[in-house]
């Protein structure tokens, strides 16, 4: 069979949404919430674990889908990705809070508590 052109296929769902921008979102979070002196290593760690991803996470969803069925490796690939997106909101709003100088988000829950 031979090779066809990058073209002549249509892109998949990972270059669709690293070309809207999932790549450059990360990495701002990345330069926003990071302290100069560890960006350099916070980048590595991003980029060895984005890796790491690419190489298990098929083999992953392949035995998901044997096991499971197919429509069970894409409902495991949604719970992630939204644990994820869940984790950055936590996290991004806890780091705008330590940079404002307010307190973290455990101390201003007890705050409102009355504790």
């Amino acid at each position: 069979m031979p090779l066809e052109p990058p073209h002549a296929r249509p892109p998949s769902l990972r270059q669709v949404f690293a070309d809207l921008g999932g790549a450059y979102a990360v990495n701002a979070l990345i330069a926003n919430n990071t302290p100069k002196a560890v960006q350099g290593s916070v980048y590595g760690i991003n980029t060895s674990v984005n890796a790491a991803g690419m190489a298990i996470g098929p083999a992953i969803g392949a035995t998901v889908a044997v096991w499971f069925g197919y429509s069970s490796a894409f409902f495991a690939t949604a719970v992630v990705l939204a644990g994820g997106a869940v984790m950055v909101g936590i996290l991004s709003r806890e780091m705008a809070l330590r940079r404002e100088g307010g307190a973290p988000a455990a101390a201003a829950r007890r705050r409102r508590r009355g504790r």
